[in-house]
């Protein structure tokens, strides 16, 4: 696995890329964005996401303005604070999917991780290769085997120490000749130390019980996970599955309220 390499554009962007290749490829970063404006995928004012066709293969580029819309626009100055005083967020998701890649999780391949700041403001840019593969939420395939596959992953994810920042069926894939789960959005996936690592990885359940529950639109699906996940992490108490169970149940009601 390739760890990468640094790089320095020619216009004030610095942080790694995967290598020579892409150093090229990037090194005017500004006129590269503005020639390459592919496929809009989301777009706040915050952030947005672009899927780009290139020669060397399609890529996702994800452009982070700020941490939330509220931080950008001054409505929120504690946002707007912690964005400019943390480090970068794309250099974070870099290190965190070596971190996945090097522990034998299938996440997107990091092309870039840059920052620039410009009068002490940072941006931040995130390119992965694209993983071309639709997500979960599109196409779950067989229910029983969902579940099974989701229930055998999550418990070998956290298992390795780490926890996803937004554990949903939209944010992974399957690899169909593995059987093992493709990870998306990492950049709010971490390895928490010990005295908070049950938190985040309950996190993810709670997260996954009520995106089942949107998905499928019945108790028993998520019911049915968690089971297999408990029969796999014993230390999940049967309380402990209920209380994730009704807290999914009472957001969906809510959502679903005219």
């Amino acid at each position: 696995m390739a760890l990468g390499m640094r790089f320095h554009s020619e216009d004030g962007w610095g942080g790694q890329v995967a290598d020579e290749t892409w150093q090229q490829e990037f090194r005017q970063l500004d006129d590269w964005l503005a020639n390459h404006p592919g496929t809009t995928v989301v777009a706040y004012p915050s952030r947005e996401v672009r899927r780009v066709e290139t020669p060397h293969g399609v890529i996702y580029l994800k452009y982070i303005r700020a941490l939330t819309d509220a931080g950008l626009a001054g409505r929120d100055w504690f946002s707007w604070l912690k964005w400019v005083c943390r480090p970068s967020r794309a250099l974070a998701t870099w290190r965190i999917s070596q971190r996945l890649l090097a522990a034998g999780f299938a996440c997107p391949v990091p092309v870039l991780a840059v920052r620039r700041r410009q009068h002490g403001y940072p941006n931040d840019i995130f390119v992965a290769q694209e993983v071309p593969r639709p997500n979960l939420w599109d196409e779950p395939g067989d229910v029983t085997e969902l579940i099974r596959i989701l229930a055998e992953e999550t418990a070998r994810f956290h298992d390795a120490g780490f926890a996803h920042g937004d554990f949903i069926l939209r944010n992974l894939c399957l690899n169909p000749a593995t059987r093992h789960l493709v990870f998306l959005d990492n950049d709010r996936t971490w390895r928490p130390l010990p005295p908070i690592r049950r938190h985040y990885q309950r996190r993810n359940l709670a997260q996954m019980a009520y995106s089942l529950l949107r998905r499928f639109e019945t108790i028993e699906v998520p019911r049915a996970f968690l089971r297999e996940y408990r029969d796999l992490v014993p230390t999940l108490s049967e309380q402990a599955a209920a209380k994730l169970l009704q807290t999914a149940q009472e957001r969906f009601a809510k959502r679903k309220k005219p």
